[in-house]
């Protein structure tokens, strides 16, 4: 990352495509940090490539591969509020007349509902370790009122006529 900032004074004969190898090199640096899961570092460079560019197809995707670090570090609210901040950002940019933006919109939404999901179920097993097991309700014991239905033969056919 500081390399990147330090040649910045070199770039400005050139700043789009500086811009462009800003965004590719510190993009791959991040993803590799990712997949070694350096999150923290792969956060930071996250972060600030969000910065890079105010473009909605530039922004969105870093914005939920943020989100995703969140998730790694055990940070459901952050990542929630990144992927809420794409979906506001989307409907912003009108993000249905572009298919990669309506497919990380897309995501990020699955991601949130996911999250918010997990963490009710999460509330629940916790809810249901902390419970005596006096206090769960049991089973109904084997030979209670209830018993399995019988099923039909399926090898008898009722229909057949019998052999003369």
């Amino acid at each position: 990352l500081e390399l990147l900032k330090s040649q910045q004074a070199v770039a400005n004969a050139d700043s789009a495509n500086w811009i462009y190898w800003q965004q590719r090199t510190g993009n791959e640096l991040a993803n590799h940090l990712y997949k070694e899961n350096d999150n923290l570092n792969a956060l930071v460079l996250y972060q600030n490539l969000a910065d890079i560019s105010s473009a909605p197809n530039w922004r969105l995707p870093v914005w939920y591969q943020t989100g995703l670090v969140y998730e790694r570090l055990r940070q459901p609210q952050k990542a929630i509020e990144n992927y809420d901040r794409i979906l506001q950002a989307a409907k912003e940019s009108d993000a249905k007349s572009n298919p990669s933006l309506s497919a990380v919109a897309d995501m990020a939404k699955w991601r949130k509902d996911y999250l918010a999901w997990y963490g009710r179920a999460d509330r629940v097993s916790a809810d249901l370790r902390a419970t005596p097991p006096e206090a769960l309700p049991t089973a109904p014991a084997e030979n209670s009122a209830a018993t399995p239905a019988t099923l039909p033969n399926p090898t008898t056919n009722k229909n057949e006529s019998s052999p003369k």
